[in-house]
């Protein structure tokens, strides 16, 4: 049933001994409070798609800085030696972006 039904059958209600005010106000108060929540549903979702943004960006921006360090100090070494192998191998360890991600960081 909806509301609009019980607001146009009050009278017909109240004389059948039902309480239509009631179920009313009730029925008015569900439709105020999920409005409410979708609207704080919405704004977190947008809140979210901007902090994920955000997070990419930085994220690009830290795997540029370290992989920038570690290309440094391997050229400092010298790329055969022991330490830069080493590098190599922290550089193989880096997380490295799909190209989606890399993509939507850059714009």
């Amino acid at each position: 049933m909806s509301l609009e039904w019980y607001q146009e059958h009050r009278a017909d209600l109240s004389r059948k001994g039902i309480q239509p005010d009631y179920w009313i106000q009730n029925m008015e108060n569900g439709v105020e409070g999920t409005v409410h929540a979708n609207d704080v549903q919405e704004t977190l979702k947008a809140q979210l798609k901007t902090a994920t943004q955000d997070l990419r960006r930085w994220d690009r921006q830290l795997y540029k800085l370290v992989s920038g360090a570690i290309d440094a100090a391997m050229g400092a070494y010298g790329k055969g030696g022991p330490e830069a192998m080493q590098l190599s191998r922290f550089r193989s360890k880096l997380h490295r972006p799909k190209a989606k991600e890399e993509e939507t960081a850059t714009q």
